[in-house]
């Protein structure tokens, strides 16, 4: 089955990383899947990050100029998410800059962020829609989500493909994920090395 905004593979196992696989490759770029409002309304729906009766409040602000603004937003927080954690994982340095917009971003969502409490001692951060509703709403998440893993932990554990580049949160017991999925490039890595075997049988 092709591939769309609505069926991407979330391999990341975290937004901000699952948010920065929104093309088809890293390595060979040929298809961007957030080309539209819409298109990145779809995809947080596909993501469950925000609930669908807030996407409905804010599809009508398609087309605007406003809109077309939180998408643009949307590829300077994506490619600075991926530029950030991509050199991590390569022991590299950061794209200039890519730092900067992810701590800008970071700060404007906190700024929008309300903090509640669900039962007693257990609370969320969630974010206030603003009036007029803003169309870069949905990118605070995304931003929080940098945020959080740029400072814990876990930062160890991301990951990147070597088929396609995606980056992932390796949640495996001995922290041996290769790939963004066996059922992608780790198929495809797997045939490939049958071929080579076979070829080399056939030498020999």
């Amino acid at each position: 089955m092709a591939r769309s905004i609505s069926t991407l593979e979330l391999a990341g196992n975290v937004l901000c990383l699952d948010f920065a696989n929104t093309v088809n490759s890293r390595l060979h770029p040929v298809h961007d899947y957030l080309s539209s409002y819409d298109d990145l309304l779809d995809w947080f729906g596909h993501a469950s990050s925000i609930p669908p009766q807030t996407i409905d409040h804010l599809r009508p602000l398609a087309g605007t100029a406003p809109a077309d603004d939180a998408v643009a937003q949307a590829h300077r927080l994506r490619e600075a998410i991926y530029g950030v954690f991509s050199a991590m994982t390569q022991d590299g340095a950061m794209p200039e800059g890519a730092l900067d917009v992810l701590t800008a971003a970071f700060r404007s969502s906190m700024a929008h962020a309300v903090i509640t409490g669900r039962q007693p001692k257990t609370y969320d951060l969630t974010w206030a829609m603003p009036a007029p509703p803003d169309p870069a709403f949905p990118l605070w998440a995304v931003s929080q989500s940098a945020g959080e893993l740029l400072l814990s932990e876990q930062l160890e554990r991301v990951g990147e493909c070597p088929g396609c580049g995606w980056l992932f949160l390796d949640t495996s017991r001995n922290g041996g994920r290769r790939w963004c999925s066996m059922a992608t490039c780790g198929s495809r890595d797997k045939m490939a090395r049958y071929h080579r075997q076979q070829r080399k049988a056939g030498d020999g």
